[in-house]
């Protein structure tokens, strides 16, 4: 999927809360969406757990959302935020889901989504970087827990 830029973005409700209502809102009339769990991980991406219900079989389905942003209050063309907004199904280079994220998701057949997965179960069992510890102490409140935050490879 392309980036998607918006003009008119308020920065006052903050990014999880703008994208936890993109991803929440359904574009079909017999599919109910609900965002479960989310976050905002080194203040470049969002990761979301997303329900969808089937409204005429009842299917239930718990997928990933991945959305890295950008946001830039002196953009020239007046785009201060963008986005990527992805899913797992897309197998995206961001694979640092915190892990109860990933324990909300239904199981997948999609290999793709798999893979995802696997790399963010594996980033998980990582080693955490002392740097970050470090970042993450000095940030001010309500920002993620450190022990969610990863070593980037």
């Amino acid at each position: 999927m392309s980036w998607e830029g918006v003009e008119d973005y308020d920065v006052g409700q903050g990014a999880k809360a703008y994208l936890n209502r993109i991803y929440g809102a359904s574009c079909l009339e017999t599919e109910k969406v609900t965002v479960l769990a989310s976050t905002i991980l080194f203040d470049e991406v969002y990761y979301a757990a997303i329900e969808s219900i089937d409204q005429t079989t009842g299917k239930r389905q718990v997928y990933a959302a991945i959305c890295p942003f950008h946001y830039n209050p002196l953009e020239a063309d007046g785009i201060t935020f963008s986005f990527n907004e992805l899913t797992e199904d897309y197998d995206p280079l961001e694979c640092d889901s915190p892990q109860y994220i990933l324990d909300l998701l239904t199981p997948t057949e999609s290999e793709y989504a798999a893979n995802w997965r696997q790399r963010c179960a594996a980033r998980l069992r990582a080693p955490l970087d002392p740097r970050l510890r470090e970042k993450v102490a000095d940030r001010a409140p309500n920002r993620q827990d450190p022990t969610e935050l990863r070593t980037r490879h």
